[in-house]
C-alpha cells in the first residue's frame, strides 16, 4: 500500500491591522481582546456576528476571519447566519447593537 501525502490547507490570509480590528470592534461597544474570548453570552455574541458579516463583505474567507477571532469556519458561517436571522426577526436587542455598529462605522 503507498502512502498518500496530506494536502496542505491553503490559506490567503489577507493583511489586517490589529488597529482596523480594534476600530470594527469599538464600532460594537466592545473591545477586540473582549471579543476574542470564548465567551458565548448574547451581547457578545451578537457583536461577533455582525464583525464576521462585515468582514465577509469586506472580502474576507471564512477561515481568515476564524484565525482573528480564534474561531472555526464553521462558527463564522453560523454566526453570519444568525445575524441574518436575527435581522430578519427585528430582535429588537439585535437592533441596537447592529444600528450602533453602522452608526459607528459609517462616522
Amino acid at each position: 500500500l503507498k502512502k498518500r501525502k496530506k494536502a496542505k490547507a491553503k490559506l490567503g490570509i489577507q493583511i489586517i491591522d490589529r488597529n482596523s480590528v480594534d476600530f470594527i470592534c469599538k464600532c460594537t461597544g466592545f473591545d477586540y481582546e473582549t471579543l476574542k474570548q470564548p465567551s458565548r453570552e448574547q451581547h457578545y455574541a451578537f457583536a461577533r456576528n455582525i464583525i464576521f458579516d462585515h468582514l465577509r463583505e469586506i472580502g474576507f474567507s471564512f477561515n481568515e476571519i476564524g484565525l482573528i477571532f480564534n474561531r472555526s469556519h464553521a462558527t463564522v458561517m453560523h454566526g453570519i447566519a444568525k445575524k441574518n436571522t436575527f435581522l430578519a426577526l427585528k430582535d429588537p436587542l439585535f437592533l441596537t447593537y447592529y444600528n450602533r455598529f453602522r452608526k459607528n462605522y459609517s462616522q
